[in-house]
């Protein structure tokens, strides 16, 4: 019986070793910058147009990386987050990767009244919009303090008017506009 019982226990840790081996070789850290980064895209379909994207850091000193969406991730305004993903299909240059957000490693908050620039931003479609009384940048919600400071910017969209916008971070994941040029 003693044999049996650990010839049962010794299969079951080498059954789930090859199980955890095989989904660490398909694995990857990744740093999501606490800020989105507009980059400007283009497609035979679509032609040139600004979207933003998560930011990954390689290395604390290298630009980020833009990087699409990531299945099963919620993007928050103000956290520096390193994620383990899943690796469904490795980018080819230039292009983004395909991830599933499998969960947190390690969250860093920013502190509050934060500032994020977003210079020479062109207002095309869909840059700020309003949608059932909420204000969003690129699809992103945000605080509108200032109502006219707002509508004032949103009556640029698809102007191509290349504006600098500033925003803080004012709460548990939102941002608030609350400049622009």
């Amino acid at each position: 019986m003693r044999f049996h019982l650990s010839l049962a226990v010794a299969s079951l840790l080498l059954i789930s070793g090859c199980d955890e081996a095989s989904v660490d070789s398909n694995t990857k850290e990744l740093v999501i910058a606490p800020a989105l980064q507009l980059q400007l895209n283009s497609d035979a379909e679509h032609g040139a147009q600004w979207q933003l994207c998560y930011p990954l850091q390689q290395e604390p000193a290298q630009d980020p990386q833009c990087q699409g969406e990531i299945e099963d991730f919620s993007f928050e305004w103000g956290k520096r987050r390193r994620i383990l993903v899943e690796v469904i299909d490795e980018p080819e240059s230039g292009e983004f990767g395909q991830y599933r957000f499998i969960r947190d490693q390690e969250i860093e908050l920013e502190p509050l009244a934060q500032v994020y620039n977003y210079p020479r931003v062109v207002m095309g479609e869909q840059s700020l919009v309003k949608k059932a009384g909420e204000y969003y940048f690129f699809g992103q919600p945000i605080d509108c303090p200032d109502e006219h400071l707002c509508r004032g910017l949103a009556n640029l969209e698809a102007t191509q008017t290349v504006v600098d916008l500033e925003f803080e971070l004012v709460g548990e994941s939102r941002i608030a506009l609350t400049d622009w040029r």
